[in-house]
């Protein structure tokens, strides 16, 4: 699930379900799931994770980037300026609904 590319950055793999009732960040298993209620039309639902993640790391849209996985549920996702260790503790809170 962590993969981390530098001491300032942080690459992870999410699972997105999309027309979902909310917005919510979970951990299922040890993973990170978003679920957003856009569909995965025209980027709709790509805009709404970089939202939903925005929410729960507290760090703004342009320090999250979706670098694989744009057309599918499964996406690697980069957080800049963001260590491993922030990281956990962040989505470890941010397990709520937006």
């Amino acid at each position: 699930m962590w993969e981390i590319q530098s001491d300032k950055d942080s690459v992870f793999s999410i699972r997105v379900t999309t027309r979902g009732r909310r917005n919510a960040l979970e951990m299922r298993d040890d993973k990170i799931a978003i679920i957003v209620t856009a569909t995965p039309h025209d980027g709709q639902a790509n805009a709404a994770v970089v939202e939903v993640l925005s929410n729960a790391l507290r760090l703004a849209k342009s320090r999250i980037e979706i670098v694989r996985g744009h057309k599918s549920r499964d996406k690697t996702v980069r957080a800049y300026d963001l260590s491993e260790d922030e990281l956990r503790a962040r989505i470890e809170v941010s397990s709520i609904v937006f």
